[in-house]
């Protein structure tokens, strides 16, 4: 893994880290209002994870263009259809380089749980901010996976390619991006690191990017992020549900709430067009659930998914 950040230093001629590799925070970053924006939000974000309890399935890294699945105006739809199914900790922060995100990853907020998947994308900042070379900012790409894979050793890191930018294919800014892909793909080992490009999704038939998707040519829009969310999906659903066992069948369903009665146990089922009803539920050939054919409100609740049984 450290390969490709030592070539980037023989690229360099140097002994000297690239400034990509070298953690730095913006703690004393301020909004148009005088807040320390990134300040409260890393504060904020290491409160959510000491309230999570360490229950997070999948953690969202990198700057702007992850953050804003949070956002009401373009993400929050989809990233809320997300969180249905899976525990997300969203750790985006606009204008974050590569060195912002490896300050907070040694900084609390790859701490305290233990996620099943990391889904990176990060240093178009460093290209467009900084005016770094290719192998610079791929040497700062490897510096976070390497950091990620010690702190979250058991979490698949499904590492993305820096989206398609800028107006035509073959803007000068636009090639850059497209070396450092080049340069970081070879990361995925198709295990630990697994490679998930999806930006064929968000480009016209020249190449461009489709401008109904985003909404400054950057970053996504009301239309890209179900367009993200409905191309990650089978990512997230092989590398994070799972079930044990040759037979293992495990869907969408499989993270439903549970309200046990007397012993018995439903699933009620969320979408509209399935109506409330239970049914058991075998994974890996076991079957988890007793029915008796109805739904009422319960007292407690469980989450079911991988073929575990846990209180929520």
């Amino acid at each position: 893994m450290l390969s490709l950040a030592f070539s980037a230093l023989a690229v360099q001629g140097s002994d000297t880290p690239p400034p990509t590799v070298i953690p730095k925070d913006h703690l004393a970053l301020k909004d148009g209002k005088g807040n320390l924006w990134w300040k409260i939000r890393h504060e904020r974000k290491l409160r959510e994870i000491a309230r999570l309890g360490g229950k997070v399935d999948i953690v969202f890294l990198g700057d702007s263009i992850m953050k804003n699945w949070e956002t009401v105006k373009w993400g929050r739809k989809s990233y809320d259809a997300l969180r249905r199914e899976w525990s997300i900790l969203n750790l985006g922060y606009g204008g974050d380089r590569t060195q912002q995100v490896l300050w907070r990853c040694l900084n609390g907020e790859l701490d305290g749980y233990q996620a099943k998947a990391v889904v990176l994308l990060n240093g178009t900042n460093n290209a467009y901010y900084e005016k770094l070379p290719p192998e610079t900012i791929a040497a700062g790409i490897a510096k976070i996976v390497n950091v990620v894979r010690e702190k979250q050793p058991q979490a698949v890191i499904l590492l993305m390619p820096l989206l398609p930018r800028y107006e035509t294919r073959n803007d000068p800014l636009r090639l850059k991006n497209d070396r450092v892909n080049e340069l970081i793909r070879p990361l995925a080992d198709g295990r630990g690191v697994v490679w998930m490009d999806l930006g064929d999704r968000f480009v016209k038939e020249d190449g461009a990017p489709d401008p109904r998707l985003f909404a400054d040519l950057c970053h996504p829009n009301e239309n890209g992020y179900p367009v993200w969310k409905d191309a990650m999906i089978p990512y997230l659903r092989k590398y994070v549900t799972r079930c044990d066992g040759p037979e293992a069948k495990c869907a969408s369903e499989e993270r439903l709430p549970v309200t046990l009665r007397g012993g018995d146990a439903c699933l009620e089922f969320e979408s509209a067009e399935k109506g409330l009803g239970c049914r058991s539920l075998a994974c890996g050939g076991s079957s988890f659930f007793s029915v008796d054919g109805s739904t009422a409100p319960g007292l407690w609740k469980l989450t079911f998914r991988a073929g575990v049984n846990g209180e929520e």
